[in-house]
């Protein structure tokens, strides 16, 4: 009998989650459980300080909604 499985990403809204426990290879038993909340994530977003810099001047960015790892950059590429 295989373990309970759960999706690898969840949809918005009230969710339970359960801590399963395998009885004599006959069913599987509920130890605890928990009812939480899962909301929607914020689309990507990346905003210049300013509309416009000079050539020597230091870009600065406020960005938001991505996906956290350690290896995610933000490039600076000329337009068109």
């Amino acid at each position: 009998m295989n373990q309970p499985s759960c999706a690898s990403a969840a949809s918005a809204g009230s969710k339970i989650v359960r801590r399963h426990f395998h009885l004599l290879l006959l069913a599987w038993t509920v130890l605890a459980h928990a009812a939480i909340g899962i909301t929607a994530k914020a689309a990507p977003s990346v905003v210049p300080f300013f509309p416009a810099f000079h050539t020597d001047e230091t870009i600065t960015v406020q960005f938001s909604g991505g996906p956290g790892g350690a290896k995610d950059w933000i490039g600076v590429f000329p337009s068109g």
